[in-house]
């Protein structure tokens, strides 16, 4: 790990980069070098159509774009701003769950890949009774009622 002074310096020397933020404007510079040599960016903030964490140049370098739901498509700015000015086009964007269920059959475009997930509940809840699970298989973790 390295200290970086600016976000452009932390996208430069990244292979991936996550974002979660409540931000109203990119956090990072309009320039496609911070985005381009297939790197791997995840925004999990950014979850109503005002909010937007990533520039236009995100998507000059982006082959494949990834969300979890539909829903992100009318919740993010991060794809309806930029979609409704034709800076990209929704060829390039995939639900995750389309990856998982190819299994190892999935053909990976080049470029950067972004992952952008706007959040459900059910993910949550499925993640939570899964660790639940585990837990009691493996003897960890204190039961206990609320």
């Amino acid at each position: 790990m390295f200290p970086c002074r600016n976000a452009e310096e932390l996208a430069l020397s990244s292979d991936v980069v996550i974002t979660a933020t409540t931000a109203k404007s990119p956090v990072f510079p309009d320039d496609r070098r911070l985005f381009s040599g297939g790197k791997c960016i995840i925004g999990i903030g950014s979850y109503t159509p005002e909010m937007r964490e990533y520039p236009d140049a995100l998507f000059a370098e982006a082959g494949q774009v990834y969300v979890d739901t539909e829903h992100a498509l009318s919740e993010t700015g991060d794809l309806i701003n930029p979609l409704s000015r034709g800076v990209f086009s929704k060829e390039i964007i995939r639900p995750l769950s389309d990856v998982l269920l190819a299994g190892n059959k999935e053909t990976a475009r080049p470029g950067t890949v972004f992952f952008k997930s706007v959040g459900l509940s059910v993910f949550d809840l499925y993640a939570a009774k899964t660790l639940l699970e585990r837990g009691k298989m493996t003897g960890n973790g204190i039961e206990f009622e609320l």
